[in-house]
């Protein structure tokens, strides 16, 4: 289906993404992906993060679906992402906007979780109430990711501007065997600033498990820690003070948590559900919240 109308601009309806904020993300019954657009760039004319993290995402799934009735052999984790950032640039040239994002996928393939990361969006594996994996964050320098921006759409710009972050080159790639029962999480940094993974893990546990539920209460108490400038203690707080900056509390951010159990349907297959809450959205809630008290 195409994604341009008429008059040539994107049809955001068809998109095969969801946007929440300047995040966006997809789910597949085999994939999955979140992304973050980087909000640096809002002070620049044409800039629009939160369309290029969506194009980002849709790309990935069109890419995904390349694969459909193909061995799961075929499938690279990190040749989706690059392929889908190659065609979110030009699509986002030809759209005249301007921005970047991380961006980080996971591709189920039999047994094999498959993932590709740029920057700080997290990828947890729990199993039996333990982390068994969590993906690394890539920083070039404090609150600074590693993320998939305007250049190196071809090898002569890569060429050229050889600094920039590509996927072929800079993406952390691992494959992680999964097995029915594991619970997957994935966050934004939204959410992985405010909650410290035991922070996951105690939520998880909390209660008999329910996606849904999960992902929910995640957002909830990420939101309630970035609502808090003042006691409380966040993931982003501490690397602040490594950095010798003086910050207290949570981290103002879009939140985006896909939480998913591996389920066993003609093999193994996602069972996901997401929450997800931009900036704006939660200083409404909370506005509302006031009113009604």
């Amino acid at each position: 289906m195409a994604i341009r109308g008429p008059d040539g601009r994107v049809i955001k309806e068809r998109l095969r993404s969801v946007q929440v904020g300047e995040d966006a993300y997809f789910l597949r019954p085999d994939a999955l992906g979140v992304a973050d657009g980087v909000g640096g760039w809002a002070s620049r004319p044409g800039a629009d993060p939160a369309l290029f993290s969506r194009l980002l995402m849709h790309f990935c799934a069109v890419e995904l679906s390349r694969y459909d009735g193909l061995t799961w052999a075929s499938v690279d984790a990190v040749e989706v992402m690059h392929r889908a950032w190659e065609r979110c640039v030009r699509a986002s040239r030809r759209e005249g906007i301007l921005g970047s994002s991380t961006a980080l996928i996971g591709i189920l393939r039999g047994e094999e979780l498959r993932i590709a990361n740029m920057g700080d969006c997290v990828l947890m594996i729990i199993r039996g109430g333990e982390m068994m994996f969590r993906s690394t964050e890539q920083q070039h320098s404090f609150n600074f990711p590693v993320q998939l921006g305007m250049m190196g759409d071809t090898t002569d710009t890569i060429k050229k501007h050889p600094d920039w972050d590509e996927p072929r080159r800079d993406a952390g790639r691992w494959t992680v065997r999964v097995k029915a029962g594991d619970i997957i999480v994935v966050g934004s940094d939204g959410l992985m600033d405010n909650l410290f993974d035991e922070d996951i893990i105690e939520e998880i546990d909390a209660s008999n498990f329910s996606p849904q539920m999960v992902s929910e209460a995640l957002c909830s108490r990420a939101k309630a820690v970035s609502e808090d400038s003042r006691a409380i203690s966040s993931p982003f707080q501490q690397r602040a003070m490594e950095e010798g900056l003086n910050y207290v509390g949570g981290k103002h951010d879009d939140i985006s948590v896909l939480v998913c159990l591996v389920g066993e349907r003609d093999g193994l297959v996602f069972e996901t559900e997401g929450e997800q809450k931009d900036e704006q959205q939660a200083q409404e809630e909370v506005k509302a919240e006031k009113a009604q008290r």
